[in-house]
């Protein structure tokens, strides 16, 4: 089975926003594919002369042996026009993409790389990109622009089809990577644990529902939920920041997973706290 992180349980899923996407994770979690590894909904970040871009990665699938596939889903029947634009038709109704999946799959691909080459400096890995549909039956008409095949697209018969062999062939459709991509792959075990660790985090990603605590005590996993996962991600490039909430919001859990990275990293870590009780719940291994 591939693993997919967050790890979320049933009721979890129905309470995301997103009803393609929910859909694109059941057929994820049931995929037979040993060593995937599966992130939803990742936070990104891309700092350049413009100013710094900040976007999520709906699905981002990784194999040691394959590299990586970038997944944008678009929910509802979605086209492309004459003249370029994007648009998609649900219950709500008919609406215009802002953004096309395309840009967004750039802009995911180039946030990628910078935050390899600060894990791994040099490393070429192949990137796949792969739109998304999981309500469209059949494309109608030409490949969007920058799409070198149709293997490039993910319809819905696709997705319900989808095999591990089937997979694995979508990992070399690589749009906007050279054949030199492919020189490092297979990653020893050092690169992929460098990957998982630093750069996907599975461990900040993870979902541990009451009941599965209750069968698997010694796990002791935290779950950030998508905005702890942004604010982690967003203090990696801001040194300084106020964090409020309420009671049990995660605000103790963010500060030790943040103290964790910087100790990984070499840094001292000092933690303040108001009580003597809360700093001993945080200093707990």
């Amino acid at each position: 089975m591939a693993d997919i992180y967050p790890r979320l349980s049933d009721s979890e899923l129905e309470a995301l926003p997103s009803r393609a996407e929910v859909r694109v994770y059941r057929q994820l979690r049931a995929l037979d594919f040993p060593g995937l590894e599966v992130m939803h909904s990742l936070a990104t970040q891309t700092r350049n002369e413009k100013g710094t871009w900040v976007g999520e990665i709906d699905f981002l699938l990784f194999h040691p042996q394959f590299g990586i596939q970038l997944w944008e889903v678009k929910g509802g029947g979605v086209w492309l026009d004459g003249e370029g634009q994007w648009w998609t038709e649900g219950h709500r109704g008919t609406h215009k993409l802002s953004t096309t999946p395309l840009e967004q799959l750039k802009k995911q691909t180039g946030s990628l790389l910078q935050a390899l080459n600060q894990v791994l400096p040099g490393i070429k890995l192949p990137i796949a990109p792969v739109l998304v549909f999981p309500d469209t039956r059949e494309w109608q008409g030409t490949f969007p622009e920058l799409t070198l095949n149709r293997d490039h697209l993910l319809l819905k018969g696709d997705l319900e089809g989808l095999s591990q062999a089937q997979l694995t062939a979508r990992f070399k459709n690589t749009a906007w990577a050279g054949r030199a991509a492919v020189n490092a792959l297979p990653l020893s075990k050092q690169q992929a644990t460098l990957i998982q660790h630093h750069l996907l985090r599975p461990a900040c990603a993870l979902a541990s529902s009451v009941a599965e605590q209750a069968r698997d005590v010694d796990a002791a996993l935290f779950r950030l939920s998508e905005e702890q996962q942004w604010v982690l991600r967003l203090l990696e490039h801001i040194p300084r920041m106020a964090i409020y909430g309420g009671a049990g919001t995660g605000k103790s859990v963010l500060a030790r997973m943040r103290a964790e990275q910087q100790a990984r990293e070499g840094k001292r870590c000092c933690c303040c706290a108001l009580t003597s009780r809360l700093l001993k719940r945080i200093e707990k291994p």
